[in-house]
């Protein structure tokens, strides 16, 4: 399938060793990601978004709630 792989390290709290606290933030919106570590272990800090078979505006829709997500704090 088609997807963006990224890495969300900088997004995650001090604390954090994977992923899972992002991922749940995005499922608060309503966007489910696929967890980097099904890829390996390398990936803990990782997401996944797949995009094969949405049709462009709701994915322009999903993006558009991943967004503050993906903003630096100010």
């Amino acid at each position: 399938g088609t997807f963006l792989f990224m890495d969300v390290a900088k997004h995650l709290g001090p604390g954090d060793t994977d992923c899972t606290a992002f991922l749940e933030r995005c499922a608060d919106v309503g966007v489910l990601l696929t967890p980097g570590r099904s890829c390996g272990d390398d990936y803990a800090k990782w997401v996944r978004l797949c995009f094969t078979s949405v049709p462009p505006a709701r994915l322009e829709a999903a993006l558009e709630k991943l967004a503050p997500l993906f903003r630096r704090p100010t």
